[in-house]
């Protein structure tokens, strides 16, 4: 006698068990020679995945910064690929103390997680500005991901979430000021 096992989507089969032991995540199995009784059981999984690609900082107008490096009183740009299935309700938020410490949320953008558009930008740039009274120094930025799983909670009776981490190094090395080239009458 053949049994089949079939997952409800969003599952998938995680073990099999024949009178009490694994014969791991098959999805079909033969019983032979019955001749007495025999249990089945199947254990099933979310297929909810959350995967996380590098951070990449720009300067918001050439590209990239080069070796994760800028002057105060200029601003950052982040991108973040965040691939997700089987959830619902993806954040991301970052996480840096330049000054103050501050928290605040990333807004997927075509695919990529990026700052929101900064108020104080008269262009409308998704950036984080650098406080010119900031010291030289490396600083930590850490992005926080967390994505609910559906599939999960239901079976647990309580709210189940994929989250990652990812930190990346900005280290600042001088001011705008610097870069002042009006020179002095």
């Amino acid at each position: 006698m053949t049994y089949t096992i079939t997952a409800n989507s969003g599952y998938r089969i995680s073990d099999v068990r024949v009178d009490g032991s694994s014969v791991g995540a098959s999805s079909t199995y033969t019983f032979s020679g019955v001749s007495s009784s025999h249990s089945i059981s199947a254990t099933f999984a979310s297929v909810a995945s959350l995967s996380v690609g590098g951070v990449t900082l720009g300067d918001g107008g050439s590209g990239t910064l080069k070796s994760g490096v800028t002057k105060s009183g200029y601003g950052i740009t982040v991108n973040l690929p965040v691939t997700a299935s089987y959830v619902s309700g993806t954040t991301v938020t970052a996480s840096y103390n330049f000054t103050l410490a501050k928290t605040v949320s990333l807004e997927n953008v075509g695919g990529t997680w990026q700052f929101p558009v900064n108020s104080s930008s008269v262009a409308g740039a998704r950036k984080i500005y650098i406080p010119v009274e900031t010291k030289d120094g490396t600083y930590t930025i850490t992005f926080n991901i967390k994505a609910l799983d559906p599939q999960a909670t239901a079976l647990a009776g309580y709210n189940v979430y994929l989250t990652d981490t990812k930190s990346i190094a900005l280290t600042i090395d001088g001011s705008m000021y610097e870069d002042d080239f009006t020179g002095n009458s």
